[in-house]
């Protein structure tokens, strides 16, 4: 988007965030009560003053009325150096009712002509009301001028003259000062008269408005119904000058039009064609401005090709720009004139939210389809509103325009203008936004040029977002996309920059930001916009987001735009972590990222390369002292960050989508460890964690029985363990899949049973075997009566489902003998053994068979205190390891 488009959208969305009653419908009002208060105010002292003039004529008021009607509502055209001017000669008929009405009189005759003029001139509600103030706030002060100065002298003495002059003076120039105000406070920016037409628009209106007025005024003074004839001659007057200008205006037009056809055919560039339509609409349209829109085809329709002249500053091109609202309303409303009917009361209120007062549509035709259309607007200071016939003109040459169009080809040349590929190199074909490619040059480029303030990077990343894919379909997932993307819009008018950088990402630059504290409200602004419901389709969703934020200073900053998205991608992910909301980059976290970013990748090298281990921990029966089996945990010893334990790089698996070929990883060393003990202890069985991600992967099933067929072991052999919570993310697809691994003869078991949040009823239907207590509630269950309550519970509903209980984190003798007496079925912790790697683990199986134990009712018989003894020097061993 070039930076003319990007001004210009600026100010269309700094319009469309103004509170409604602030728009500038709601400034129209407001600047009409304050004129109103002063005409009632002026009102007031014109009755207040001088008694009654004998030459007032109150009879006169409908002939004013009337007179103010006609000269208001046809204006007549002067022309001086190319500038065509329309003059409502207003004043001429308001002299007669300043000089003859009381005040008023005077304004209620005024305004009973000028407000049906002005909304014969279609103007919306709230700007008639405004132009009908600043008409009359003149009339009002200008019966105080002319009495003031009259000073009760006839109207066709000296001083009587001059006081009419001056009251002429104040209506003129007072209608032309409050209605430029006007104009700036609707548009919020100030628009310099044009000083030629400004002064011909000014010389005409006080010549007619002294000579004709005061020659009106002394014909009525000398005879009040002469007001008649001089009416009637001037109407008739007004008609052959109307059929006169009537005549030339078409014979020019018919004429512009064959020009411009005669001009436009000739050419061949397409800029050139583009132009020329650009130039001959605004000026044969009398306009300020002139656009022309043409939409891309297919894959693209969502970008256009627009070129505008606004005055005199030459043609702007831009190519491959998003379509806006605007251009979506004007393609499909065909010839329009806004303001104008209902049918495109839409685009009326659209176009005056972009600053865009009278406008004219016409669609633009390629082989009867509609490829674009012509668009003129903002008349110049003195110009009358648009009017059908000047559609009908310019639907004809907008018919014109579509036939030259055609047949030079355009839009094929278009096209090899603007390469589609090249485009799409740097923008995101899903949304139209930039993509990461283009932000980053972006940035690059604001942090080279300098400047007062800061650049800030924002990085958003939507919470949920896959949730919202795997469930309602990648279509209701784009729609979401592009949804954000129109509400972020906004923010990348000016100098700023919206991009998508992929998958749910998005990225905003904000540049010249004085500091965090105008950054933060920014930041909530645009957490709030994206947070707004969003209707898809007959779906209704709630959208949050995380934020991560990275300023680089205005004095000594970084100039690597890599390094900047960087901080701003750790920020990001610390704010995702957090829940959500909105995060800055700290150093210190920087750091901790790396090192994950490290481990990433030492990890998958680790994996390869053979630099994993597994450790065993045994699990023992405590009826009869028998080793059931070993859990399988994972260690990596790492060259530089030494022993990382699986809390930190399990989770770093998880997020780099090494955590499906690690647990494979897992198994099929686990398995082949085994099948050399089982020659030892043949009914020894391993214990495998298993991720909820690689459980809803699929293939499960199939995955196991290949593990255990390569290691020519059965089923009953290996055991998965599940924590609950993980069986509870998907609950349908892990029961089906639970089921398939259960009816082949797979042990499973819910790990760290009592810390998700599961639900009894769904965990009576899950097909697991054992059920383990977490070691928080096992290891101070003898000094904590909550804690051996729970484990009590525990295990009386484990019996009463026929599944069997192990506790973790049996750590002293007291604990086993406890959990013994309780009925426990099997433990596990550091009083038996801790984690072993395999040589020691093996070591740790052959003694404890010589010294089997034999607990019963929490009753150790002569050999448990071998068995226990044994059970103690091979943990310290291995503490020692």
């Amino acid at each position: 988007m070039s930076r003319d488009a990007d001004e210009r959208a600026g100010e269309r969305g700094q319009a469309s965030r103004l509170p409604a009653a602030w728009g500038p419908q709601g400034r129209a009002v407001f600047f009409a009560l304050v004129m109103l208060a002063v005409s009632a105010w002026a009102v007031y002292v014109g009755s207040a003053g001088p008694a009654p003039v004998p030459h007032r004529l109150p009879a006169l008021l409908p002939l004013v009325a009337v007179g103010v009607w006609a000269t208001a509502r046809y204006p007549v055209s002067v022309g001086a150096r190319r500038v065509s001017v329309a003059v409502p000669l207003c004043e001429l008929p308001a002299l007669v009712g300043v000089v003859f009405l009381p005040p008023v009189l005077a304004v209620l005759a005024f305004s009973a002509g000028y407000v049906p003029a002005t909304w014969a001139g279609r103007r919306s509600w709230a700007q008639a009301l405004a132009n009908w103030a600043c008409y009359l706030v003149p009339v009002s002060v200008a019966p105080v001028v002319y009495h003031l100065l009259a000073d009760g002298e006839s109207p066709r003495t000296g001083p009587g003259w001059l006081a009419g002059a001056l009251a002429v003076v104040t209506m003129t120039l007072g209608e032309l000062t409050l209605g430029s105000a006007m104009l700036a406070l609707l548009h919020r920016r100030w628009r310099r008269l044009p000083g030629v037409a400004a002064l011909v628009q000014a010389t005409t209106r006080l010549a007619a408005g002294a000579g004709g007025g005061l020659i009106a005024v002394v014909l009525v003074s000398v005879y009040p119904w002469s007001a008649v004839l001089f009416f009637v001659v001037a109407v008739a007057a007004y008609a052959a000058y109307r059929t006169t200008v009537v005549a030339i205006r078409r014979y020019s037009n018919l004429h512009g039009i064959y020009e411009s056809t005669r001009r436009i055919t000739a050419l061949g560039d397409a800029h050139e064609v583009m132009g020329a339509v650009l130039e001959d609409a605004r000026r044969l349209m009398r306009a300020g401005r002139a656009e022309l829109v043409m939409p891309f085809e297919r894959p693209v329709e969502h970008l256009v090709s627009r070129g505008v002249i606004e005055r005199d500053n030459g043609v702007r091109f831009t190519h491959g720009e998003l379509m806006s609202q605007v251009d979506r309303l004007a393609q499909a409303a065909g010839p329009a004139m806004c303001p104008g009917s209902q049918d495109h009361a839409e685009l009326t209120r659209v176009l005056d939210d972009a600053g865009i007062g009278d406008a004219l549509i016409a669609p633009l035709e390629r082989d009867g389809t509609r490829a674009g259309y012509l668009m003129v607007s903002d008349r110049p200071f003195g110009q009358e509103p648009f009017k059908l016939s000047d559609l009908r003109l310019f639907g004809a040459l907008a018919a014109n325009a579509g036939g030259a169009l055609h047949s030079s080809d355009l839009v094929s040349k278009l096209r090899s203008e603007v390469s589609v590929r090249q485009y799409q190199s740097r923008h995101d074909t899903l949304t139209g936004l930039p993509n990461r490619l283009a932000v980053s040059e972006r940035l690059q480029e604001l942090l080279s040029e300098g400047g007062p303030g800061s650049v800030a990077v924002v990085l958003i990343d939507l919470e949920g977002f896959k949730d919202i894919n795997d469930t309602l379909g990648h279509r209701t997932g784009d729609a979401v996309l592009r949804e954000v993307a129109g509400r972020l819009l906004p923010f990348g008018t000016g100098r700023g920059t919206v991009a998508r950088l992929g998958g749910d990402e998005f990225a905003v630059l904000l540049p010249d930001i004085a500091g965090r504290d105008q950054l933060r409200p920014a930041c909530q602004v645009i957490l709030d916009v994206i947070a707004g419901p969003c209707q898809i389709g007959e779906v209704r969703l709630d959208l949050r987001a995380s934020l991560g934020v990275a300023v680089a200073a205005a004095q000594g900053r970084t100039r690597d735009a890599v390094n900047l998205m960087r901080h701003a991608d750790v920020a990001m992910y610390v704010a995702k972590e957090a829940g959500g909301g909105v995060h800055f980059y700290d150093a210190a976290e920087d750091r901790s990222t790396l090192r994950r970013l490290t481990l990433a990748t030492e990890l998958r090298r680790a994996l390869s390369s053979g630099g994993l281990s597994l450790w065993y921990q045994p699990v023992v029966q405590l009826g009869t002292g028998e080793v059931l089996g070993c859990e399988a945990l994972l260690r990596w010893e790492h060259e530089q960050f030494g022993r990382i334990s699986p809390l930190e790089f399990i989770p770093v698996a998880e997020s780099a989508g090494l955590i499906d070929p690690l647990t494979w990883w897992v198994v099929d060393r686990a398995l082949e460890q085994l099948r050399a003990w089982r020659e030892m202890v043949p009914r020894l069985t391993v214990a495998v964690n298993l991720s909820a991600r690689t459980l809803a992967g699929g293939e499960v099933p199939e995955r196991v029985l290949g593990a255990l067929a390569r290691a020519g072991l059965p089923a009953e052999a290996l055991t998965l363990e599940l924590t609950e919570s993980s069986m509870m993310t998907d609950p349908t697809s892990s029961e089906r899949a639970l089921r398939e691994l259960r009816a082949l003869g797979i042990g499973l078991s819910i790990d760290d049973y009592g810390t998700g949040f599961s639900s009894l009823s769904r965990l009576k239907q899950l097909p697991f075997k054992d059920l383990k207590i977490d070691c928080s509630f096992v290891k101070e269950m003898v000094h904590d009566k909550a804690d051996e309550a729970i484990v009590r519970s525990t295990i009386e509903l484990a019996r009463s489902l026929g599944k069997t209980v192990i506790a973790e984190g049996v750590e002293d003798k007291a604990t086993l003998h406890r959990l013994a007496r309780l009925g426990c079925h099997a433990a596990q912790g550091y009083y038996l053994a801790r984690p072993l790697p395999a040589p020691e683990c093996e070591l740790w199986l052959a003694a404890f068979m010589r010294w089997p134990s034999t607990v019963t009712n929490g009753q150790a018989t002569g050999a448990r205190a071998s068995y226990g003894g044994a059970g103690r020097s091979m943990s310290g061993s291995a503490a020692d390891a």
